[in-house]
């Protein structure tokens, strides 16, 4: 017998003895007590209680409202963020005032709680964005003070010192990333390239062997060679990916590039792997 049946069951057994308590005369039952009748239908509603004199009356308006809570003021600023960016409508000077209340969203965040790391990311990566990059690492700074292994954090600071091609700090920054989170293979990404980018090769093939493969590896590398006009070198690595994977697409394009045959052209590289095919 399940709850439901059980229930009705008790239902039913006390609907039985509740008529049952009736088959008694009221008039001739020695232990009745006399109830009064009940009051007639019409009879009108209770008056409102009301405070005592002197005591104020608080207005719906005049409550206190509840303030927002850091999760909501980020979704907020991130979304008048997007809204000045995407906007194909919007003056300057009105994209320019929405983004300033994304900034004031993200400070009213860490207004109520002075460690939410997600309102540090989305302030700095607004900083960033409008070119204000001494706030911008003010604020990285500020939240890596107030929990040192928030990998977020390091990642995008790195990709901030990427940005700006300080390619050592970077590689501090992302190195300390993937010291935490191992497994990212966006952290792995991002510090394989920047390490190559800042002439550490070996260590760089080596990161993106144990992450990608060996043909990936190569390629990565190569790429980056060519980015710091070291093209004979971009052609032996590019030459050595395609030895270890001959239908590599992407390395034979480049690789036709550099030798100045109808690859598809040279592009700009972004920080991400190639998987060959």
């Amino acid at each position: 017998m399940d709850c439901r049946k059980a229930l009705s069951w008790l239902a039913l057994a006390f609907l039985t003895a509740a008529a049952g308590c009736q088959t008694v005369p009221l008039g001739n039952d020695p232990n009745h007590t006399a109830q009064p009748p009940n009051p007639p239908t019409n009879a009108p509603p209770p008056a409102p209680v009301v405070p005592p004199p002197g005591v104020p009356i608080a207005k719906e308006a005049e409550k206190p409202k509840r303030s927002p809570n850091p999760a909501t003021c980020v979704a907020a600023g991130q979304f008048l963020e997007r809204e000045a960016t995407l906007s194909t409508k919007a003056t300057p000077l009105e994209k320019q005032q929405e983004l300033d209340k994304a900034r004031r969203a993200y400070q009213q965040a860490l207004s109520r709680d002075p460690k939410y790391m997600p309102a540090y990311n989305a302030l700095a990566h607004l900083y960033v964005e409008i070119g204000d990059f001494e706030r911008a690492m003010a604020t990285y700074q500020k939240g890596l003070q107030k929990n040192p292994k928030e990998t977020a954090l390091w990642h995008d600071l790195g990709m901030f010192h990427a940005r700006k091609k300080e390619w050592d700090a970077a590689v501090t920054c992302l190195s300390k990333a993937v010291e935490l989170d191992p497994e990212n293979r966006q952290y792995t990404n991002a510090l394989g390239f920047c390490l190559a980018r800042a002439g550490r090769y070996r260590e760089s093939l080596s990161l993106f062997s144990k992450s990608s493969g060996q043909a990936v590896a190569y390629y990565n590398v190569g790429r980056m060679l060519h980015h710091n006009n070291q093209d004979e070198l971009s052609r032996q690595y590019l030459r050595q990916a395609l030895a270890l994977s001959p239908n590599f697409p992407e390395a034979q394009q480049m690789l036709a590039s550099l030798n100045g045959g109808p690859g598809n052209g040279l592009v700009t590289v972004g920080f991400q792997t190639m998987e060959p095919r």
